[in-house]
């Protein structure tokens, strides 16, 4: 793992710093295609005949062939740590099948526990010797209670329509169906669990497709010449709702924009003109908030000014609106 995580590194450094090599890139792309694939006994082969052909008296490329030796040494290292990690895998999918046989035992012997002491019961009610009461002569009158019609069902000799269309199933033949299910899963290899769906978080859930769409609808408008986004918020101090079990608060979607322009006064008249104006000042806002989730639609959205503590220049522009929107 050294060997390939060193050789990353000096991959990735080359290319930060923009270092040239005579072995191109396209070299060096052909060179691991031809030994993408090999085994690690197959490299080791090869790995001697270049050690062969440079050692020789005939005239070879050099630079490549120990390109070649050094880009052999890391396809090694990854033929070896691929080869644990097959052997890592195949030990954890021979416990997991364990751990699925003996399950799959500890139930049957479960369920042939339950068959066994029912055909007992069974038995043994079955070879029950009649019981003779002793009934006393005098009872007291007061414990019988009086027989009511309407306690017992009413007989019938006819099974309704509906109850006939019904699959009768034998308890030894059902038992005997749910074995055989159990050893089909018992001859079955290592069975992978579903993967489940991540699960989408409550921002996810809270964003409202229409308001999304509505966002993305303005975003997409191009600016005019003298407009600018304006997507400034102030961070404000959690409020507690009384809604909030029922209805989770939410923060609208919203795209501004700026209106700007020249302000042409004496002094702006005097030391600027057309072609060299002065600085844009800001004329107006425009404010782009959508409320598609608003519950009592009845009552439109509001706005306040306050001022900033502490700054006498700016003020903040809060925006109110019911839920399940914060204020």
């Amino acid at each position: 793992m050294i060997v390939v995580c060193d050789d990353k590194l000096s991959e990735l450094q080359a290319e930060e710093k923009n270092l040239t090599s005579n072995v191109t890139a396209v070299v060096k792309d052909d060179i691991n295609k031809l030994l993408a694939g090999k085994t690690y006994e197959q490299l080791n082969k090869l790995q001697a005949q270049i050690q062969q052909k440079l050692s020789g008296q005939e005239a070879v490329e050099v630079e490549y062939w120990e390109q070649q030796l050094k880009t052999i040494t890391v396809w090694k290292a990854k033929a070896k740590l691929k080869a644990m990690h097959e052997i890592v895998l195949h030990k954890r999918l021979e416990q997991l099948r364990r751990k699925q046989r003996q399950e799959a035992i500890k139930v049957q012997e479960e369920l042939e526990t339950a068959l066994a002491s029912h055909n007992l019961h069974v038995r043994a009610e079955g070879r029950q010797e009649p019981i003779i009461e002793e009934v006393l002569e005098e009872e007291d009158d007061s414990l019988i209670e009086e027989y009511d019609m309407s306690m017992s069902p009413k007989p019938f000799d006819k099974l309704p329509r509906e109850d006939k269309h019904f699959e009768i199933f034998d308890i030894e033949e059902d038992m005997k169906a749910l074995r055989e299910k159990r050893k089909e899963v018992l001859r079955n290899q290592f069975i992978p669990m579903k993967i489940q769906q991540k699960k989408p978080t409550v921002e996810e859930e809270e964003d409202s497709v229409v308001s999304k769409v509505l966002y993305e609808r303005e975003a997409a408008k191009d600016l005019d010449e003298d407009e600018a986004i304006f997507n400034i918020e102030e961070e404000l101090a959690k409020t507690t709702y009384l809604w909030q079990d029922k209805y989770r608060p939410r923060k609208p979607r919203y795209f501004n924009r700026v209106h700007t322009g020249y302000e042409w006064n004496k002094y702006n008249q005097t030391h600027y003109d057309s072609d060299n104006p002065p600085p844009k000042v800001v004329q107006g806002y425009k404010f782009n908030i959508f409320y598609p989730d608003l519950i009592d639609k009845s009552k439109a959205p509001t706005y306040k000014i306050e001022r900033e503590p502490g700054n006498n220049d700016t003020v903040l522009i809060r925006f109110l609106a019911g839920p399940p929107y914060e204020v």
